[in-house]
């Protein structure tokens, strides 16, 4: 049987509403698995030089702050996208009433 067609959810059309939509749930599923692993104890943190965090927990950090950054462009690019259907909207209300 072929995958695909047994796929409850599809993946949509890049650059669709619902792919930004699944993009950003994404990110903030990575998100929380990032931030509550951040903040798990590490005798590695403890030991690190300077108070700096290890290795692992220093990607997980960055990572976090590439994620928020990503999820607020998304954000963003949603936030113009609906102002801009509003506007066309309303010019062409305006243009039929």
């Amino acid at each position: 049987m072929n995958r695909a067609s047994t796929n409850p959810y599809p993946s949509p059309k890049p650059g669709s509403e619902r792919h930004l939509f699944r993009l950003m749930q994404a990110l903030e599923d990575a998100l929380i698995f990032r931030r509550a692993r951040s903040m798990s104890p590490c005798i590695d943190c403890h030991q690190a030089p300077d108070g700096n965090r290890c290795d692992d927990h220093a990607t997980d950090l960055a990572l976090i702050t590439g994620y928020e950054q990503d999820l607020h462009d998304i954000q963003s690019a949603v936030a113009r996208e609906v102002r801009h259907d509003r506007e066309h909207q309303s010019r062409r209300a305006h243009c039929d009433g």
